[in-house]
This record gives C-alpha cells, structure tokens and sequence, in this order.
C-alpha cells in the first residue's frame, strides 16, 4: 500500500493498480493508497477479475 501511495506520488501517468487487502476493514488504507480498486484475499474467482476489467476499462 505504501509503495501504491509512492507510485501515485511520484509517476505521472502512474498505470491503474489493483489491491489485495486480507480483511475488508483495511480498505481505509488501501483508499489512502489512492489505488484505483480493491480486493479481499483470499482471492475470489469471479470477483477479481470483474474488478480488473473494471480498472482496465476505466483506463
């Protein structure tokens, strides 16, 4: 989450990153982090992958 923050910081066209957060009360952070999405580990199967084509759409 640090090295998101950094990234976002410090690249201009930083690309999108995509987040593991082991418990869904750490998405504070990863919010702090300013990461273009979120998901829990462990990894569910049909969500991840709806996130990251989300994040790439978006892009």
């Amino acid at each position: 989450m640090g090295l998101c923050h950094q990234l976002k910081d410090e690249v201009a066209d930083c690309p999108p990153v995509v987040l593991l957060v082991a418990r869904t009360a750490d998405a504070w952070l990863a919010s702090w982090s300013r990461a273009d999405a979120i998901s829990t580990h462990p990894v569910d199967p049909v969500e991840l992958p709806r996130i990251v084509a989300d994040v790439v759409r978006a892009a």
